[in-house]
């Protein structure tokens, strides 16, 4: 169940459509991600899937993140 949609502060238009779709269309792929907090990070620190506190995370336009072009 996704509880945090993390991306960069300042998001650009990319990352605004992304955050939309995710929460717009993505409920059946990402249950809860409706209803999702929307967490903002410096685009300096890289997503790291392996910490605990981003269990229930979806990064994206996070260098590392799920969903990054980069």
């Amino acid at each position: 169940m996704i509880e945090k949609i993390l991306t960069h502060e300042y998001p650009d238009p990319d990352a605004i459509l992304s955050i939309w779709i995710l929460t717009r269309f993505g409920e059946n792929l990402f249950p809860g991600s409706a209803q999702a907090k929307l967490v903002f990070v410096s685009s300096q620190n890289p997503f790291e899937r392996d910490n605990p506190d981003h269990a229930n995370t979806i990064a994206v336009d996070v260098p590392g993140g799920h969903f990054d072009h980069h």
